[in-house]
């Protein structure tokens, strides 16, 4: 049976209620932004918030996992046609690093030190889900295939995904500047550390 999708509305009121928390962790930084604070930018109550998420953190959670579910679906559209794990790891981590590394959003979690509070999110199950659904196809392959270490799972490999774009974003480095030395970088690691090929 399908599962049935909220009114359009309440996605409406998530979608503002999400934009509002964005703007006060702009203004106040994350551990500051309170629910009073969101509420009022969003013009709702602190009641219609704790209606829609159990509690400040679960909100927080929220907007965080929605920009990582935003990058890795437009990232996944663009590698539909890909067919190797290998392949997929190196092109989704180069379009990441220059799609999103960069993007408004990415900039926001700089200036406001929320790096270690986004990591946190996406290494839960619902932000290694984010990235993983949309290559376990090929990772189940590469397993079958033996082509990949059994011991690893496939959160083993989004994590390291999820770490080495954090790496790459926190700390640039001015040697992987160019596309095809970046390219040459991750490839290294993945195609003789993490998938054989």
């Amino acid at each position: 049976m399908p599962k049935k999708l909220p009114p359009k509305d309440s996605l409406d009121a998530k979608q503002n209620i999400f934009e509002a928390t964005e703007y006060c962790f702009n203004l106040y930084g994350i551990q500051k932004t309170t629910l009073s604070d969101i509420a009022k930018r969003a013009g709702t109550s602190r009641v219609n918030l704790y209606r829609m998420f159990k509690d400040r953190q679960a909100l927080i959670d929220a907007v965080i996992l929605r920009n990582i579910e935003r990058y890795w679906n437009e990232i996944a559209d663009e590698l539909s046609e890909l067919d190797d794990l290998g392949d997929w790891l190196v092109e989704g981590i180069l379009l990441y690093q220059e799609r999103f590394a960069m993007d408004d959003l990415v900039r926001l979690y700089r200036h406001i030190n929320g790096f270690a509070e986004g990591f946190r999110v996406a290494t839960t199950p619902a932000g290694y889900n984010c990235v993983s659904r949309h290559f376990e196809h090929l990772y189940q392959r590469a397993y079958e295939e033996k082509r990949i270490d059994q011991v690893l799972s496939i959160e083993d490999i989004v994590d390291w995904v999820h770490r080495t774009n954090l790496s790459l974003v926190q700390f640039p480095s001015g040697r992987l500047k160019k596309r095809a030395k970046l390219r040459a970088w991750i490839s290294a690691q993945i195609k003789t550390g993490l998938v054989s090929g």
